[in-house]
Formats: C-alpha cells, sequence, structure tokens
C-alpha cells in the first residue's frame, strides 16, 4: 500500500500540472493572464486525482485510467496549441 501511495502521488503531480496548464491556455487572454489561478487550482485538483486513483481496484485498471489521463492532457495541449495558432 505505501508503494502505491507514493506512485499515486509521483504520477498524479504532473497530470494535474498539465491539465490546469492546458486549460489555462485555453481561456481569453491566454495563460499569462491566468497562470496563478492555474497554478492555485493544481493542488486541489492533485489532491483529486489522487484520491480518485488510490480508490481504483486493479492495478491494470489503475496504469489504464492513469494513461487515459495523460492521453486527454496531451489532446489538450495540442488542442490549445492548435487554438492559439488558429486565431
Amino acid at each position: 500500500m505505501p508503494y502505491r501511495f507514493m506512485i499515486t502521488l509521483a504520477s498524479t503531480l504532473p497530470l494535474s500540472i498539465a491539465l490546469c496548464a492546458g486549460f489555462a491556455m485555453l481561456l481569453p487572454g491566454g495563460w499569462r493572464h491566468s497562470a496563478i489561478g492555474a497554478m492555485v487550482l493544481a493542488i486541489p485538483m492533485w489532491i483529486g486525482i489522487a484520491s480518485w486513483l488510490m480508490a481504483v481496484s486493479s492495478r491494470r485498471r489503475f496504469v489504464a485510467v492513469l494513461l487515459g489521463a495523460y492521453t486527454a492532457a496531451s489532446a489538450l495541449f495540442f488542442a490549445a496549441r492548435f487554438i492559439g495558432m488558429a486565431s
């Protein structure tokens, strides 16, 4: 259990930062106007994602959910970059 807890905390911190940064890039005014809000939101999102992942019962589902979340965060970054280049 302690190893899973440490793995969860270490793997969800970059995920929460990526999600908050991706949403900050999509907000009007760009990331420069919403960077503080994204930084403040990153810690509660990190705790929420880690708590939700600790409730997952099997290791395969844990890895699948984590990979899916990282894929969604990458897609959010690519979408924000594409929208930024289009406008």
